[in-house]
């Protein structure tokens, strides 16, 4: 038989590993879910997906609408969260967490305003998504912030994207199957909301044009089962099927479930989406439908509130950013001896350093167990390399050899020995005789893997910087160099120039100077010839006159008229003299400058 053909028939496959916990799922399973309430006080975590936190757009003291965007995208993987409720913002600050290490991260905290006076903003809501493009709609989902609810958070958006950018999507997978003991959420909410569900994959479908659709469901959900069957009816959803999975652990995980649909082993190295596959978790394509036909942000989820130390144990629609300590004593919470609170299932979850925590996004359930519920943690003893860790890895590892690579920080052997393949399911924890906590050693050395390469990627930019700013000092220089050139080039033509130019003014006043002058030395030549034929009228005019006797006579027996006339006649004989004398000395220059 092809592979389709199975696929088709709902014919099943199997995976490697797996091991089969008890469930304890009874307690929360069989009651309706509990109606969501408006907490005094919310503390919403700027990261609540994988990637980035987006950039805040409110300040301390703004009054908010609820759905009203607290944050703005502005790099890839980057998600907005939206107001659950309308309040005023009292801090944007450092709180506590729901993390394995107990540390604190920015966090909008949100004052609920009284429930008669709650307000609420409108977003589009396109409930003939078919009218829309595949873009828009895109768009659309990021808007609202939706993100992966099955636990790893990863952005919607991008996922749908990678999908549709490849135009490959052969077989979309609608993830039911809700393996981890304790938690009953997703059975809750297919019994409940299946026609929003069912409308959920119609739009996926729209989006991802895939061949086939496949809801995988474990066969410990019936009522589940029954009721998505009917919705998929009702709403018309086209070349779909539900297929019922055997009740083992891990086959929620995506590389696991699509090994049982389909017999194709994904390797860690590539991604799902390579392959033609997409999966997606129920609660998922439940967001996704509230937000395209009917507007509304993911502000809320259905968490199971589970454990012997409660009173009450059922599913709750919880707002994004509600005390868990709250939730816990809401239902009834009696403090134990060794008192715990569980987030995430007690296979894959961690335990609370303390229980004023916010819910968020990823969080599915919370478990408060009993002293007697607590396996007695045994003595840890070394590895007696049993293999049973190996036996029932899903991921096809040796975690006890992974295990003494990472307790002795030897991380590039764990590396090559398959360390990011883990998919922490904790399989070989549960397994180990010797109790070892396996596990929480791997996730220890991922979060060092991690912690160097951010070390080392942060070395990296600093060198790429400061190689760039060296390239830059070094282009100023240059650039400084042929500006101060260019400026002494200049500066040198310029005083070629006005050297050229006082040079060419001292050579037109020198020739200003000669032709002054010898246009002095033309009227004072001018002014000689016109004295002497002045003196010459004169002595003309005196011609009768003896001249020889007034010579001889002496001064005292001239007269007056006598002694004008002498003067007047020597000072023509003397310019006489002189301008012969002016003639000779002319001619003679020019005897020289011929020669």
């Amino acid at each position: 038989m092809k592979r389709w053909q199975k696929i088709r028939n709902g014919i099943i496959n199997s995976f490697k590993g797996g091991i089969f916990p008890k469930e304890n799922k009874e307690s929360s399973s069989k009651t309706l879910s509990a109606k969501e309430y408006i907490p005094s006080r919310l503390v919403l975590p700027l990261l609540q997906h994988s990637g980035s936190p987006a950039e805040v757009l409110v300040k301390e003291g703004q009054h908010v609408k609820a759905y009203e965007p607290l944050t703005r995208p502005k790099l890839k993987y980057q998600v907005p969260i939206h107001a659950p409720v309308s309040g005023t913002i009292e801090s944007i600050s450092m709180q506590n967490i729901a993390h394995p290490s107990g540390l604190k991260e920015p966090c909008i905290v949100l004052i609920s305003d009284p429930e008669d006076k709650q307000e609420k903003m409108e977003h589009p809501k396109f409930e003939n998504f078919e009218e829309q493009s595949v873009e828009t709609l895109l768009k659309h989902i990021n808007d609202m912030g939706v993100a992966g609810l099955g636990g790893a958070g990863f952005p919607t958006e991008i996922k749908l994207r990678s999908s549709v950018s490849k135009n490959h999507c052969e077989l979309l997978i609608v993830n039911g199957a809700e393996c981890e003991p304790y938690i009953t959420c997703d059975d809750r909410l297919m019994q409940e909301r299946s026609d929003q569900i069912a409308i959920g994959i119609k739009i996926l479908q729209y989006i991802l044009k895939p061949k086939y659709t496949v809801i995988a469901i474990e066969a410990n959900k019936r009522e589940a089962m029954t009721t998505l069957n009917k919705a998929i009816i009702d709403n018309d959803v086209a070349n779909t099927r539900i297929t019922e999975l055997p009740v083992k652990y891990p086959s929620g995980a995506a590389r696991n479930l699509i090994k049982l649909i389909t017999d194709i082993e994904i390797p860690y190295s590539a991604r799902s989406t390579d392959y033609g596959v997409v999966v997606h978790n129920v609660s998922t394509i439940y967001s996704i439908a509230e937000a395209v036909t009917k507007g509304i942000p993911l502000v809320k989820r259905l968490v199971t509130i589970t454990g012997q130390a409660l009173d009450v144990n059922e599913n709750c629609w919880t707002y994004i950013g509600t005390s868990i300590k709250e939730l816990i004593l809401k239902h009834g919470y009696t403090k134990q001896k060794f008192p715990r609170i569980i987030v995430g299932g007690p296979m894959m979850g961690f335990t609370l350093h303390q229980a004023d925590v916010p819910i968020i996004k990823t969080i599915s359930c919370v478990i408060a167990p009993s002293d007697k519920e607590l396996v007695t943690n045994k003595i840890t003893v070394n590895c007696i390399r049993c293999g049973r860790c190996a036996k029932v890895c899903p991921s096809r590892l040796v975690p006890y050899e992974l295990y003494g690579y990472c307790l002795n920080e030897k991380h590039g052997k764990a590396l090559n020995s398959g360390l990011k393949s883990c998919i922490e399911c904790g399989s070989c924890s549960y397994v180990c005789p010797s109790a070892i906590q396996l596990v929480a050693e791997f996730r220890k050395a991922k979060a060092q893997i991690k912690a160097e390469k951010a070390k080392e990627n942060k070395l990296r930019v600093t060198q790429s910087r400061f190689e760039t700013k060296k390239t830059r000092i070094a282009e100023e220089e240059r650039q400084r160099a042929l500006r101060k050139a260019e400026a002494l080039r200049k500066a040198k033509l310029l005083k070629e120039q006005n050297d050229a130019k006082k040079l060419e003014e001292a050579k037109n006043k020198e020739a200003t100077v000669q032709v002054q002058a010898q246009a002095e030395n033309v009227n004072t030549n001018t002014l000689k010839n016109n004295e002497i034929e002045k003196v010459k009228e004169t002595t003309s005019n005196v011609s009768t006159l003896n001249i020889e006797e007034i010579l001889a006579k002496p001064n005292s027996e001239l007269t007056p008229e006598e002694k004008e006339l002498k003067k007047k006649y020597a000072l023509q004989k003397a310019m006489e003299l002189k301008a012969q004398r002016e003639a000779q000395k002319n001619a003679d220059n020019s005897k020289k400058e011929t020669k």
